[in-house]
């Protein structure tokens, strides 16, 4: 019979080099799912701003339409001019901005807010979150006017023009915060220069 015993230290050493290995395979594996997580939080990130700066200028220029039809008819009223026509709304009774959220929705999807810094994410949230407050704005005066145009049509909305000055007014005051509170997000997110 011979002797066929292998060294302990042997067997301990391969054991430690198996264990290592193993070891190291998941340090590096945890490493570039890091690494994945923080490029596509870093992705997001720059998907968001954009999304941001174009929701802001659709806002700006909702604000702005709703801007001249209220001085064209308080111009209208000092001068005491008939009641005005449809005619004078060439983007509609109210022009609401449409404001994007692809960008949100996708980043919600793919998980990486979980990677982005909780003050950038909490500004986006506040951010989006006023979208929605805005859009359900936009929903029940749509069917204020709508229903309006069905049982006085066109002309006697525009004839109302107290009632829907009151409306544009609204809107009007809404947008100016949307796009303050978009001034301020860009600029807490070091991205208030286009350039950025």
């Amino acid at each position: 019979m011979s002797d066929r015993r292998v060294p302990v230290a042997a067997i301990l050493l391969e054991a430690a080099f198996v264990v290592l290995g193993v070891f190291l395979a998941l340090v590096a594996n945890d490493w570039r799912s890091e690494r994945d997580a923080q490029d596509r939080a870093a992705r997001a990130r720059v998907g968001l701003i954009d999304e941001v700066r174009h929701n802001r200028e659709a806002f700006q220029e909702s604000l702005a339409y709703h801007s001249a039809v209220l001085d064209s008819l308080g111009t209208r009223a000092q001068r005491g001019a008939p009641p005005p026509t449809p005619g004078l709304f060439p983007q509609g009774f109210i022009n609401p901005a449409t404001a994007r959220s692809t960008a949100w929705d996708a980043a919600t999807a793919t998980d990486a807010l979980a990677a982005m810094d909780y003050g950038d994410v909490l500004t986006f949230s506040q951010l989006y979150a006023a979208q929605q407050r805005y859009g359900l704005v936009v929903q029940e005066a749509g069917g204020v006017i709508y229903q309006a145009l069905f049982d006085i049509g066109a002309r006697g909305v525009a004839a109302n023009a107290g009632n829907l000055a009151s409306m544009i007014g609204s809107f009007q005051y809404l947008e100016a915060e949307m796009v303050a509170e978009y001034d301020a997000a860009l600029d807490a997110l070091g991205a208030d220069d286009p350039g950025r």
